[in-house]
């Protein structure tokens, strides 16, 4: 018997050896594509919506509840030279993904070096690097926020203040990036109280000193955000949690539903607003929102009853659609978690999401390079799980201590994503945008690099 397990034991060791061997094969050639792709690329500015949108606010420094000021000052401090721009959000990119290694496997310099190229060429990721976009910083400040926090659970010592104001300092940048991160940006800093509680409980002075840090980041992102903001600057409705589950639920079947509203919607709205509202996934910010708040300005409605209507329309949608919806839910949250290899069903023929546009502009420029980068990307994502899932299976490692941490940080790690999935999935239907999957996907690529990097003594033991 114990030769047959001794033999079992050495063939998963030499299957294991051969696994690390096609993952590295694999994510290098993605890492030479994303660098080639990276150097054809640098000379041109995708001119996404919100690019232009941000260069325009650089000028005035003027933004609205939905936007953060750091960014429209970082482009103004450099004058909106995107040479510039790509540089610094590559090199904060390469400074984050080999401090969030450096935290969980040190091993060689190159290896390093290999490692964070890894993390930041998987083709969704590097695209957004080498856009005059927030998300690239903003995924970066979050992966630094991450190490930290992974740091801390791994070693009682460095469970310090300084380590909790460095925590703060990334969600506070994040948060003026984008304001979303005010609340996403909060996850860590709360696992962080969580994981850590039991040091704050021995030590009065840090348990105060702790919490008194924490406010003062709050106040300082909000006192920065009252400064710098002013709310409807831009015509953008104020949306309460009612109008975002509205988009969310009836938007995708507003023409199938609209003739069973309850007539004063259309009195208010009108017939053409909501054939509007239905054509695109932002429709309902351009179009029906904005008519809804018209009609209480004007004294058509009150405000409770803009309300009722709200509730009207989900009722019906989610009586009638629920199957739909919950489809659409389920694609949207593994969008989300997978986008790579979820984007090219999307590319298929499925008109619900519009992550397509995205793609457009990846292609503008290098188009044969571009497509294959992408079809590369999205394929070797999913065979990259795959093996690596397999990888681990095989794999014995560390100590009982060694594994509680590891677990604990990857639980950490899978409630910040998993916020942030739920938050960019429930915001509206037909909303998709792997723009926003940065840290997710860095996250798939850390944990497989970290498979494939583990010496061959792990596949042996």
């Amino acid at each position: 018997m114990g030769s047959v397990k001794s033999r079992i034991k050495k063939a998963a060791g030499h299957i294991g050896i051969v696994l690390k061997g096609v993952l590295f094969i694999g994510i290098s050639i993605q890492t030479v594509m994303g660098i080639v792709w990276m150097c054809c690329n640098f000379p041109h500015v995708p001119q996404f919506g919100e690019s232009l949108f941000y260069i325009r606010l650089s000028r005035t420094l003027r933004c609205d509840e939905y936007t953060g000021i750091l960014y429209p000052l970082f482009l103004w401090a450099v004058r909106r030279n995107h040479y510039v721009v790509y540089v610094l959000q590559l090199a904060a990119a390469y400074a984050s993904a080999r401090y969030f290694l450096g935290v969980f496997r040190p091993g060689s310099k190159a290896g390093r070096i290999w490692g964070s190229l890894a993390l930041m060429t998987a083709p969704v990721v590097m695209q957004c690097h080498m856009a005059m976009l927030p998300c690239s910083f903003a995924a970066s400040l979050m992966l630094w926020e991450l190490a930290l926090l992974a740091g801390a659970i791994k070693a009682e010592d460095k469970r310090t203040l300084s380590r909790l104001a460095g925590l703060c300092f990334c969600w506070l940048a994040s948060a003026l990036l984008l304001p979303e991160y005010l609340y996403l940006g909060a996850v860590p800093v709360a696992l962080y109280g969580i994981c850590c509680h039991r040091r704050w409980r021995d030590s009065r002075r840090e348990r105060y000193y702790g919490l008194l840090l924490i406010a003062v980041f709050i106040g300082m992102c909000g006192g920065i955000n009252s400064l710098s903001q002013t709310r409807g600057l831009y015509g953008r409705p104020q949306k309460t949690p009612l109008m975002v589950m509205t988009q969310r639920i009836a938007w995708t079947n507003m023409l199938k539903d609209y003739d069973s509203w309850p007539q004063e919607i259309l009195s208010c709205v009108g017939e053409n607003v909501v054939w509007e509202s239905a054509w695109y996934a932002d429709g309902m910010d351009n179009f029906f929102f904005p008519a809804m708040e018209r009609a209480v300005a004007d004294q058509v409605i009150t405000k409770q009853q803009e309300s009722e209507y709200y509730r009207a329309m989900i009722r019906l949608a989610w009586g009638w659609h629920k199957t739909t919806i919950l489809k659409e839910i389920a694609w949207d949250m593994l969008g989300y978690g997978a986008s790579p290899g979820v984007l090219q069903v999307f590319l298929k023929g499925r008109d619900y999401d519009f992550g397509g546009r995205n793609y457009d502009f990846f292609l503008e420029y290098t188009p044969k390079l571009s497509k294959v980068y992408m079809d590369y990307g999205s394929w070797w994502f999913v065979a990259a799980a795959l093996l690596a899932a397999v990888l681990q299976v095989l794999r014995t490692w560390g100590n009982k201590a060694e594994k509680r941490k590891a677990a604990l940080v990857a639980v950490c790690c899978l409630a910040t994503v998993g916020a942030m999935i739920l938050w960019y999935t429930m915001r509206g239907a037909g909303m998709f945008d792997y723009k926003n999957t940065i840290i997710t996907v860095q996250l798939w690529m850390a944990w497989e690099r970290g498979i494939q990097s583990e010496g061959p003594k792990a596949d042996r033991e």
